[in-house]
């Protein structure tokens, strides 16, 4: 079964989407970076109108509780969420290369890259 993986740019925050197509079927999954907010709430909807059967990911890192938000609006929406803890260490990274750069742009691609 041959698979591949496609990287689309979210339109409205940064946040990409991972979609997989399945042999010939061409049954598609997107994994799509969730904040639970109106632009990735939309992205969401919209991957599902394309065809696509859309999964929704939350990164934390465990200092906030945002997640539940993501996961409340997943769940009114119907799509399946999960979310995924990710390593203090490359938030304490991403907070270095901010510090570094003084803007946050490198960083929160990195952070996007380490999620992925």
């Amino acid at each position: 079964m041959s698979r591949f993986w496609t990287f689309y740019p979210d339109f409205c925050k940064g946040n990409f989407f991972i979609a997989r197509a399945k042999g010939l079927s061409m049954m598609r999954e997107v994994y799509h970076l969730f904040s639970g907010g109106k632009d990735s709430s939309l992205a969401a909807w919209m991957l599902s109108r394309m065809g696509y059967e859309v999964k929704l990911v939350t990164i934390t890192f465990g200092l906030l509780d945002n997640w539940k938000f993501a996961r409340e609006t997943a769940e009114i929406l119907g799509f399946d969420h999960e979310v995924v803890k990710a390593p203090r260490e490359v938030l304490e990274e991403a907070v270095r290369m901010c510090i570094e750069d003084r803007r946050p742009g490198r960083a929160i691609q990195y952070i996007h890259e380490k999620a992925l």
